[in-house]
């Protein structure tokens, strides 16, 4: 029962989106990071919108977030990340 009060938590606050492009596991592992990445961005805009952060420290950490994706993103095992498009 608890499991499912979570899951049903964890869908609220980070609703899956549809995945419109070809299924390869590198764009699969791309879209799973920038859907943490807007996730995370979201969480910290939150923390600094309520004053619990201050605005520099939420530069500072979107900032850090953003270098940890382009690092990501520079490519999966050597290979460049194809760009995602819905139709």
């Amino acid at each position: 029962m608890t499991h499912l009060i979570k899951k049903d938590i964890d869908t609220f606050i980070y609703p899956p989106s549809l995945y419109c492009n070809n299924p390869t596991p590198e764009n699969i592992a791309f879209n799973t990071q920038l859907q943490k990445l807007a996730a995370e961005i979201a969480y910290i805009s939150g923390l600094e919108a309520s004053g619990l952060i201050s605005p520099d420290e939420a530069y500072k950490e979107v900032k850090a977030l953003w270098k940890q994706f382009q690092q990501f993103k520079k490519g999966i095992d050597g290979k460049p990340v194809e760009r995602l498009k819905c139709a």
